[in-house]
């Protein structure tokens, strides 16, 4: 059964009409704009919006997630009204919400909940402030009502409540509350009643993260993950079964992907400079000594000729979330000294510019369209073969053969080297911040 034949029974054993009916379709280009925007507050929010799909329904009225076990991914189900109706900052605070739902297992505590009501407050308590706290949110931007379930807004009467503590604290503290009569406010940003066992992508997110990656939220997931043993004795999901965590003592902090590309520039602006100082003027031919200074024809060449650096983005979804870094890297370089041609790419090349920062393509993936592009260009214009030929991609894609291999330069998002030339420069980007 799939997750969204799971939720649909969950909403008829409620009484409502099951979550799906058509609805427009969710543009490729938002897709990955969020994909660029959630890097920024962690990877893993990144890796599970990458892994997942979403889907438009007049069924639900905010958000739900589900887990879709025939396509082994995860369902982002979205409101459209009230999706359209989001800011920016908004939308990607309700994916990462859903997200860390799902991270820390919180479909476990639907399950078996015998007071709704209270184990919804009491979830979204957890992750509000956790992105909050942990994920570089701010409150009043994501929710700029206030009406979303916090500490202040679900205990109005209590002061000093803290906001770093498990789930079953404020759960208790609910039960007590009520017990005694006592109101609390906060609107469920989302429906939880997808919410199931997210075991399997689980275990995926966790081969698929860095040791690095993973030790950042080590200590949310060991303090928060919620435990299901299915009320025998043997152990069921658990933290410890699903997620495994390196013992790297403290996390050594890694060079930007982005310094290659500076160093490479440095070292080319330096040979030049070396190379024009170590030419003898013409007009200092017959003179004698050691006196040396560059020519002119040369500092003249050299306005004229700037060194050829061309850049290709694969827009398939695994590279998306660098694209804003692979505008920034490309914009380090000195304009003056360097000609930057932008590129995106996926069976087919396209021109993009620094300025306009547009990507095309989103179809399957192949290299070899990149050589034939540049060997069309160059032959078209006049022009040598670009000093340098900088690529983002996930490695999966088809054998080429490149003029001039040792010039480029691969930065790759998985460890897949098979269509990689043997003198191409390679760096794997989880080697890298």
């Amino acid at each position: 059964m799939s997750g969204l034949d799971e939720l649909t029974k969950k909403y008829n054993a409620l009484n409502m009409a099951p979550p799906l009916v058509p609805a427009p379709n969710f543009s490729t280009e938002e897709f990955l704009e969020l994909s660029r925007e959630l890097e920024k507050h962690h990877s893993v929010f990144y890796r599970l919006w990458n892994l997942g799909k979403p889907i438009f329904t007049d069924k639900i009225k905010t958000a739900a997630v589900t887990f879709d076990r025939l396509g082994d991914s995860i369902n982002f189900l979205l409101n459209y009204d009230y999706w359209t109706k989001l800011t920016s900052t908004q939308k990607q605070f309700i994916i990462c919400h859903e997200s860390l739902h799902v991270i820390l297992n919180h479909g476990v505590r639907m399950k078996n909940a015998s007071n709704m009501n209270l184990t919804n407050k009491a979830l979204d308590i957890v992750v509000n402030h956790g992105l909050i706290e942990r994920f570089g949110f701010n409150r009043k931007e994501a929710d700029p009502g206030n009406r979303y379930c916090w500490t202040d807004t679900v205990f109005p009467g209590k002061k000093n409540v803290p906001t770093d503590k498990a789930f079953e604290y404020y759960y208790n503290l609910l039960e007590v509350e009520s017990q005694n009569g006592g109101a609390s406010s906060g609107e469920i940003a989302d429906d939880h009643q997808g919410l199931g066992d997210f075991e399997p992508l689980l275990r995926k997110l966790n081969e698929d993260m860095m040791d690095f990656e993973k030790e950042t939220i080590k200590d949310m997931v060991q303090k928060h993950f919620q435990q299901d043993n299915d009320g025998g004795q043997q152990a069921g999901t658990s933290a410890g079964n699903i997620w495994v965590f390196a013992n790297v003592g403290a996390v050594k902090k890694k060079r930007k992907w982005e310094t290659v590309i500076k160093k490479w520039a440095h070292k080319q602006i330096k040979d030049e400079t070396e190379e024009q100082w170590a030419r003898t003027n013409r007009r200092m031919l017959f003179f004698e000594g050691d006196l040396v200074i560059p020519t002119e024809a040369d500092m003249e060449g050299y306005d004229q000729q700037k060194i050829q650096v061309w850049f290709f983005q694969d827009t398939s979804g695994s590279c998306s979330g660098f694209v804003d870094r692979f505008f920034k890297a490309a914009s380090s370089l000195p304009t003056d000294r360097f000609d930057v041609k932008m590129h995106c790419f996926d069976t087919s090349v396209y021109e993009t510019t620094l300025e306009s920062k547009k990507l095309y393509g989103f179809g399957g993936t192949t290299y070899n369209c990149i050589e034939n592009y540049i060997q069309a260009h160059i032959k078209k214009h006049g022009l040598p073969y670009p000093k340098a030929v900088f690529i983002i991609t996930d490695g999966y894609g088809s054998p080429v053969r490149p003029e001039r291999p040792e010039r480029w330069h691969w930065f790759l998002s998985h460890s897949y080297t098979q269509y990689v030339p043997p003198t191409s420069a390679r760096y794997m980007l989880k080697d890298y911040e």
